[in-house]
């Protein structure tokens, strides 16, 4: 066995770069600073008035000025604590543009506020959003969930009750500090973040004007119990190597790569790839795979199976492929290139099972014992607290909310097929009107959050903005960083919509592309 510890540590350093902004962080990038200003949003009162503010639910315990630096504007910055021990911070721009911004968390949350956010936080601090974010009432690592273990309360300040407070709270401090009410509150999360989008929008409607749910596992429960099948499925043959890996992308690129009109280096939609494991790959001479390894992929492409049928989407073709880094995107996230096992599927799979999964936790419960007919059944009581599967929007927009969804074709940490499939429901659950307060864009190329092979760099916040504050209704969005020099870009259509070749020009140049259906 593997030491488990240095994978847990490895597996953090790199979900750093994962979940600290993520593709959100540059968010605002086609704003300009003075088209974000709204008159009369001055402070009545000193950011040092609010030291040690309690109210019987929360506690200030430290409020300080925070002078400009650079682009970042002066703020009062106020720490504090929502019962029992929810972390939060509220920063409040001097020069205030009259909007309210909280970002999402990643994981299993657990970053504390000022650190893991700071660049996000600072980003929209530059163009004068009063800001909020929250640890969700824990510091353990986003890859643990010790704080869980026979802990209901923590485990209700985890899924939904700590970024709900956070935000009735930050929204009533900015109220104190400004003498009135913001004029628009926004959401920006991706991952979690974006399952805590989905949930504001499903639950506390009338909370935020616009909401950025990028990546948003609306079924995170479910997640966990495919994170548990892929470990088992690609642990039960011999180990894939980057050798593997190479062969798999060249292959089913090789037959995908030009369905979408372009052979660009971009699978567009990997539901067209017909590639079939079993049959296209070869089981002798260099890079060739076993019987079990062949059965292994063929489980992760499939999804998990209880009872005969699936129940879990599988992972997309496409994102076995190495990033412009050079690494394989399944790395880490599935398998490991250098062979030392730990992948943050496997961590967080275990985490969950071992305190989120059951009532009451066992501290015997064996992970690699889950059954996939039995088991899913079990887990109840996380699932209701935790979950964001229901379709039905109708509150959020008839609340004049307005929010969009991004996921990357070829994530690898969370299947875009569990996206596409909720979107589906919430068409039919709406009559088809989903698309007047929600959309959804489907990214080729990118990995979990950003990344991948291809542009990720995405300012979704800006067209949610002018979604709610001008009725401009994105008919597209366009991702950039693409290409071997970042200057490639992408179009992304509203799905069920897909962006069409137009026959001729740079096909990494999203002018040459059209969206149809």
């Amino acid at each position: 066995m593997y030491d488990f510890t240095k994978s847990i540590f490895s597996a953090v350093l790199v979900s750093s770069l994962i979940y600290s902004g993520g593709a959100f962080a540059g968010s605002f990038d086609t704003k300009d600073l003075a088209e974000l200003r709204l008159p009369g949003n001055s402070p009545v009162m000193d950011c040092a008035s609010l030291a040690f503010k309690g109210e019987y639910d929360y506690t200030i315990y430290s409020a300080e000025l925070i002078p400009a630096a650079g682009d970042v504007l002066e703020h009062c910055q106020l720490d504090g604590i929502i019962r029992p021990e929810i972390r939060f911070q509220v920063n409040l721009p001097t020069q205030w543009n009259g909007r309210f911004y909280m970002s999402g968390n990643g994981a299993f949350a657990g970053t504390q506020p000022g650190t893991g956010r700071a660049k996000t936080r600072d980003n929209a601090l530059k163009y004068g959003f009063a800001t909020a974010y929250t640890d969700t009432g824990h510091n353990s690592s986003a890859f643990s969930t010790s704080f869980a273990f026979q802990n209901l309360s923590k485990e209700v300040d985890y899924t939904y009750r700590s970024v709900q407070l956070t935000a009735i709270t930050a929204k009533d401090l900015l109220k104190e500090f400004y003498g009135k009410s913001e004029n628009y509150a926004y959401w920006d999360g991706c991952s979690t973040g974006g399952r805590q989008g989905l949930m504001f929008a499903q639950r506390y409607p009338e909370m935020f004007d616009g909401i950025v749910a990028a990546a948003p596992i609306p079924n995170f429960t479910d997640l966990m119990v495919a994170f548990v099948w892929n470990t088992l499925a690609l642990q039960s043959s011999e180990p894939l190597t980057a050798t593997h890996m190479k062969t798999i992308a060249g292959t089913l690129y090789e037959q995908c790569d030009a369905m979408d009109g372009a052979k660009d280096g971009l699978i567009r939609d990997p539901r067209m790839c017909k590639f079939d494991p079993e049959k296209d790959l070869p089981r002798t001479g260099e890079g060739s795979f076993s019987d079990g390894q062949i059965a292994s992929l063929v489980k992760v492409y499939g999804g998990v199976q209880s009872n005969g049928k699936q129940y879990y989407p599988g992972w997309p073709l496409g994102a076995e492929i190495a990033d412009k880094k050079g690494n394989p995107m399944w790395n880490n996230w599935m398998y490991k290139a250098d062979g030392s096992g730990g992948t943050i599927q496997e961590i967080m799979g275990k985490a969950f099972m071992d305190n989120l999964a059951f009532v009451p936790d066992d501290p015997k419960n064996d992970w690699r014992s889950f059954d996939f007919d039995k088991d899913p059944a079990k887990i109840t009581t996380i699932r209701k607290m935790l979950d964001t599967t229901n379709p039905n929007l109708t509150r959020f927009a008839k609340s004049g909310g307005r929010m969009i969804t991004y996921h990357g074709w070829a994530d690898p940490g969370v299947t875009p097929y569990l996206t596409t499939n909720y979107y589906d429901d919430v068409i039919k659950a709406m009559n088809g009107k989903a698309q007047d307060s929600y959309r959804l864009f489907m990214v080729p190329g990118m990995g979990h959050c950003g990344g991948g092979i291809g542009a990720s760099k995405i300012d979704a916040m800006s067209s949610v903005i002018d979604w709610v504050e001008s009725n401009k209704t994105p008919t597209q969005l366009v991702a950039t960083g693409g290409g071997a020099d970042g200057k490639g870009s992408v179009l992304m259509c509203p799905y069920p919509q897909a962006a069409k070749y137009k026959g001729s020009g740079d096909a990494l140049d999203q002018a040459n592309w059209t969206c149809g259906n």
